[in-house]
């Protein structure tokens, strides 16, 4: 949270921010199923196929070539960099603290996603490191509002 963040930090403004990063995180999510149904247009599980049965997906993942991955990194990083891009969109002028929520958001989700699902251990890695700078990039594509677009100005007494 920069200095110009703190200043103007109120229950109006943690409103906004709550709102952008649930949206954030909403939009983001809906862009990596988008992508991630792409993939399965590629990479399709066998018919019949039982996602709930761990050996059986752990299998298929592990029979899954390098293009898979790169489609669940591109998934993953479109969650992150759209989210962190709506959530600054929302919050501004705190775009790079709701940017930052939608980051760790997305990282605690693929963390989760790691330990139930199966990846070589170069994908864990990749996957990790890219969450939160992708959301913070998303963030920094928001402009600044100007401070007379934020806070309207002091109307003197006795003025109509």
């Amino acid at each position: 949270m920069t200095s110009s963040e703190g200043r103007m930090l109120n229950g109006k403004t943690i409103f906004w921010i709550i709102v952008g990063v649930f949206a954030g995180f909403l939009v983001g999510s809906l862009v990596n199923l988008t992508v991630s149904f792409a993939a399965l247009l590629f990479y399709s599980p066998p018919e019949g196929f039982d996602w709930n049965d761990q050996a059986a997906l752990a299998e298929y993942v592990g029979g899954l070539p390098m293009g898979a991955f790169l489609f669940a990194l591109a998934a993953h990083a479109a969650h992150s960099l759209v989210g962190g891009w709506v959530a600054a969109s929302i919050a501004r002028p705190f775009r790079y603290t709701a940017g930052l929520l939608v980051g760790l958001g997305t990282l605690v989700g693929g963390i989760v996603n790691l330990g139930e699902i199966p990846h070589p251990g170069w994908f864990a890695v990749v996957d990790l490191i890219l969450y939160v700078p992708l959301a913070l990039l998303g963030a920094s594509l928001v402009k600044q509002p100007l401070m007379s677009e934020e806070i309207p100005p002091l109307q003197e007494d006795g003025a109509a």
